[in-house]
């Protein structure tokens, strides 16, 4: 204890954090100081690496360089959204929801109920560093604030185009040269690339058990449109983009250029290039095929998630397919309700100024690296590392994220602060996923659309007919990608007619009036 209070008093003096009042909060430098004892209690997502979050070496520093105690309440990843629903609607409320990656459609329901607080009245005073952020980025006001001027959550912001990339494209090298292969240039050398990593026994194992590419359907389907030029304006909006000719909002899974993709989606199915096990993949399915040294084509933010010796495998992409879009790419913001205050709060003041700390340059360091020379250095080209003995720890089936848990609770995403060099800690600004991004870069859309927020009369629409029409969508496509559903011209313009009966058109008048604004504050039109 004596060696933690003396490392958070030298940080405090770092930061000039000296100053005293007779009670409440005070700050210096940007960094919040209580002169009275503060608790907040604050439901966190944990992931299945991660352990609890008053374990992690941040957490007990920053209460003792605070004076605000938190008492963690850490709830699965895999069941975060059913907890916060019925701690809301049981009453039984944290002061905080943290991690909690809460739906923009959810923190409009959770807050015209008056479960969680409006946080816009309070920015300029007690958020100061992230709203200035967000005045420099109107596409994350825009993607935070409702129609009706509220703001339910702080974000987790994407500051680089590596981080931005949600997802990021990397080739089994060993593969390659095995094979004698290259980067496709063209639709026909995909292909071509695909089918010889599935019929020429790469892995040496002298079966053909390999899966060329494997990814789930939603991604799969995103990353196919945008060979055919569909999902223009990023991965915030995987069901609407721009109709190039028109300029209209168009729905993507009903155009002529998806028919195209899931075409040529068939045609690679059929021939085993994609995962057979599609429909069902996830991160585990796809971590066990790299392990198993059966994976060709891995689309992942960085390689955090496979073990080291899996990960040497993956080379980063340097091209994608000449005219293709790379939809994959995020706005400046990654994700809404990372940071929510609920009505159960007493101290909103408290809490804001203890999450605007990670909004700072310093502040975005400590929560993600922690302290210099104690758990990160700084490297010679500026970048930071976690210290030696957390990074020797990395072998055989422990994982980076694994190893970056016992400091901080960044791993799994959705925190209140920015993914900015040097200070963000994840492996998205390690040389091979920041390579990907780089070559990749060139291939995404100019315009980013933000996450959407909606009216009352538009997510009415968007609930119903908008629902609908995804499921529909999404099952059908599905049945078209594998083959259980022919695609003739005759299925496509039964499959067209069911989704107009749905509320197609209804949809995409919605989706123009919820466009037009949000590009009128972005300053796309």
């Amino acid at each position: 204890m004596k060696k933690l209070l003396s490392l958070a008093l030298c940080l405090m003096l770092v930061l000039g954090c000296v100053a005293v009042a007779d009670a409440g909060i005070v700050t210096a430098s940007g960094f919040p100081v209580v002169t009275e004892p503060i608790k907040l209690t604050v439901m966190a997502s944990q992931s299945a690496v991660q352990p609890d979050f008053s374990e992690m070496y941040i957490i007990p520093l920053y209460d003792q360089m605070t004076g605000i105690t938190v008492d963690w309440q850490c709830v699965s990843s895999k069941v975060r959204s059913e907890k916060v629903s019925n701690a809301i609607s049981s009453g039984d409320m944290p002061d905080i929801f943290f991690k909690c990656n809460i739906s923009a459609a959810n923190l409009q329901k959770y807050g015209k109920a008056g479960s969680i607080i409006d946080l816009a009245p309070y920015l300029e005073e007690y958020a100061p560093n992230f709203l200035a952020y967000a005045q420099e980025n109107p596409d994350v006001l825009a993607a935070i604030t409702t129609p009706d001027g509220q703001i339910y959550s702080l974000p987790m912001v994407a500051d680089a185009p590596a981080t931005r990339m949600a997802k990021k494209l990397y080739y089994n090298q060993e593969w390659m040269e095995k094979l004698g292969l290259s980067e496709p240039e063209t639709l026909d050398d995909l292909y071509d690339l695909l089918y010889a990593m599935r019929h020429g026994d790469p892995n040496g194992n002298g079966e053909e058990d390999e899966v060329p590419m494997s990814e789930t359907t939603s991604t799969l389907f995103q990353i196919f449109a945008g060979l055919f030029g569909a999902q223009n304006r990023g991965t915030h909006s995987t069901e609407y983009d721009i109709d190039p000719e028109t300029g209209a909002v168009r729905h993507i899974k009903t155009s002529d250029a998806f028919r195209e993709c899931l075409e040529f989606m068939n045609k690679c199915y059929a021939d085993g290039l994609i995962d057979q096990e599609c429909i069902t993949a996830n991160d585990e399915h796809i971590k066990g095929l790299a392990a198993q040294d059966k994976l060709g084509i891995y689309f992942a933010t960085n390689l955090a998630l496979l073990a080291a010796d899996d990960a040497a495998r993956f080379t980063p992409a340097t091209r994608w397919v000449d005219g293709a879009v790379w939809t994959v790419m995020r706005s400046h913001l990654h994700s809404v309700g990372a940071f929510v205050v609920t009505s159960k709060c007493e101290n909103i003041e408290a809490a804001l100024r203890w999450v605007d700390y990670f909004y700072t340059p310093e502040g975005i360091i400590f929560y993600h690296f922690g302290v210099k020379d104690e758990t990160y250095v700084e490297n010679e080209d500026g970048s930071l590392s976690y210290a030696p003995k957390y990074l020797e720890q990395i072998t055989g089936d422990v994982s980076y994220d694994e190893v970056a848990s016992q400091v901080s609770p960044c791993m799994g995403g959705n925190n209140p602060s920015m993914m900015a060099y040097p200070g963000y800690s994840g492996m998205e600004l390690t040389p091979i996923p920041m390579a990907s991004a780089a070559a990749l870069l060139p291939y995404t859309s100019d315009i980013i659309w933000p996450i959407l927020t909606y009216t009352d009369e538009e997510l009415a629409v968007v609930n119903k007919e908008g629902s609908d029409l995804n499921s529909y969508t999404k099952q059908t496509c599905t049945e078209f990608l594998t083959g259980e559903r022919e695609l003739t011209d005759e299925e496509w313009a039964a499959y067209k007619a069911r989704c107009e009966e749905i509320g197609l058109s209804k949809m995409l008048e919605t989706m123009e009036g919820v466009i037009d604004r949000v590009e009128k504050v972005i300053g796309a039109r």
